[in-house]
């Protein structure tokens, strides 16, 4: 998806219709916190760290879905840039449910998955738990 600097979503693609569960239609224009569920950091903190040109690499974090089920999902928050002005946020979701579920049927002393949110910026992408 992808928001202007206020948090305003103005892009929703297929696959965040499919991971959170809301139409192109009903997203767009929403606040992206009132629609999915606020993060760890304050929206302001996330602009401006895009004013600034730089990427956040959140890790998990859990979102929730249209429906009201929550859904862990890795984020990474990249400043839109066009003609050297910062213009929005590209917000890339990963969905993190598979390894939950993995989590779960390995048994309790499995240890790859957290299921906690946590708040990793500036952890390098690639990297889940």
């Amino acid at each position: 998806m992808t928001t202007d600097l206020d948090g305003r979503i103005t892009g929703w693609n297929a696959g965040a219709e499919g991971l959170y569960g809301w139409t192109r239609a009903d997203a767009l224009g929403k606040n992206v916190e009132t629609l999915i569920g606020p993060i760890e950091l304050d929206e302001g903190c996330v602009a401006e760290a895009a004013r600034r040109g730089d990427s956040l690499f959140l890790g998990q974090v859990v979102r929730q879905r249209a429906g009201g089920d929550l859904v862990p999902v890795d984020l990474t928050i990249s400043p839109i840039v066009d003609g050297g002005t910062v213009v929005g946020m590209s917000r890339i979701s990963h969905d993190l449910r598979h390894l939950h579920e993995e989590q779960a049927s390995a048994g309790p002393g499995c240890r790859c998955c957290s299921s906690r949110a946590t708040r990793n910026v500036g952890r390098p992408p690639g990297r889940r738990c």
